[in-house]
């Protein structure tokens, strides 16, 4: 049977989007959430747990002066205006696990199934996302309980829940899922390699990474500490670096890896 062309759907979600015509979902103000409307491209899913990005969480709970029912009330209001948890302020998002709830045809080939237990490694800032109910606010791990539908285009990477590692570890982990093989795909044996940012999620994982790919003395982290000193070096660097942009505690952002050039060989 050959799907209408109007319901096939973009691999890439610009059918989805509303405002400003044309745009791609990511830099689009709003997006159409509405589940009622299938497009053949898409996997719907039944989203349990918003696992919403350290910067947007912040914000998040600044403008709410720390209370659960504020931070519930401002994400509700984002994806009522935007149609997807897209922070305003941060311009940042997250990512989320739930259930395949349907699979259209052109998605079919993916391999997942309904009732598939899944985690998006695309942003919540470019994936459409209904509400029903905020239930729960972890705030010691930067998660949202929800019942809602959200809506995964062709080109969004997807995976199935392990089933080795709890849940919320799992969802974790998938968030920041392309920070070690970026560090494996960038370096090799003799690069050096720096890691910025590296007390979070991202920043230990490309560590472990970097250890694995280049070996115990190529590699250096740095993290600001709670105070403002300067951070300790393991190692020298071929040119200085500042931290002077760099906020006390947890930074709002990673810099996976950062690589010095490897020296040039003599020539004989």
């Amino acid at each position: 049977m050959v799907v209408p062309p109007d319901m096939l759907g973009d691999p890439f979600g610009s059918h989805r989007v509303l405002e400003p015509s044309g745009a791609l979902p990511q830099p689009a103000w709003r997006l159409d959430n509405d589940p009622g409307r299938r497009f053949e491209t898409e996997i719907h899913v039944a989203v349990e747990t918003l696992n919403i990005d350290a910067a947007s969480f912040r914000q998040l709970e600044a403008a709410s002066g720390g209370n659960d029912e504020r931070i519930a009330e401002l994400v509700r209001k984002t994806v009522e205006e935007r149609g997807k948890q897209h922070n305003p302020v941060t311009g940042s998002g997250g990512m989320l696990i739930g259930r395949v709830t349907w699979v259209g045809k052109e998605a079919a080939a993916r391999g997942y199934s309904m009732g598939d237990r899944v985690a998006t490694l695309a942003s919540l800032s470019l994936t459409p996302l209904a509400l029903g109910e905020v239930r729960a606010v972890r705030r010691t791990s930067a998660q949202i309980d929800v019942e809602g539908t959200a809506i995964v285009f062709l080109s969004a990477p997807l995976v199935r829940l392990p089933a080795d590692l709890p849940e919320r570890l799992a969802l974790a982990v998938c968030d920041v899922a392309g920070a070690a093989p970026q560090v494996d795909r960038h370096t090799g044996p003799g690069d050096r390699v720096v890691v910025l940012g590296a007390g979070g999620k991202s920043g230990l994982l490309s560590c472990a990474a970097a250890r694995r790919r280049v070996g115990a003395e190529e590699w250096w982290s740095a993290s600001r500490p709670p105070k403002t000193t300067p951070p300790t070096w393991k190692g020298s660097l071929s040119a200085p670096l500042s931290f002077a942009s760099m906020p006390a505690g947890r930074s709002p952002f990673a810099t996976p890896c950062s690589r010095r050039p490897r020296e040039s060989k003599p020539t004989s």
